[in-house]
């Protein structure tokens, strides 16, 4: 699935890292710029940006973001 993501741009070595060179940066602005990336959604994928959710936003798809959105309230749940 094709992900739009909103990066900090202090965490691009990171990200280019983790996806590799063939990113599509989207935009640029100050502190932040956008790429478009190919990845396999899973909860790997929604580990890593937990992980670095300082840095990292999905933008689009929706769908991946209320995906996302339910694995962190039911990992908030499993806490009571």
């Amino acid at each position: 699935m094709t992900l739009r993501l909103e990066i900090a741009n202090s965490f691009a070595n990171d990200v280019f890292t983790k996806f590799g060179l063939g990113v599509t940066v989207l935009s640029s602005r100050d502190e932040v710029f956008e790429i478009s990336v190919k990845v396999r959604v899973n909860s790997e994928l929604f580990a890593w940006l937990f992980k670095n959710a300082k840095y990292v936003r999905i933008i689009s798809p929706q769908r991946v973001i209320d995906d996302y959105k339910d694995s962190l309230l039911l990992a908030l749940d499993n806490l009571k």
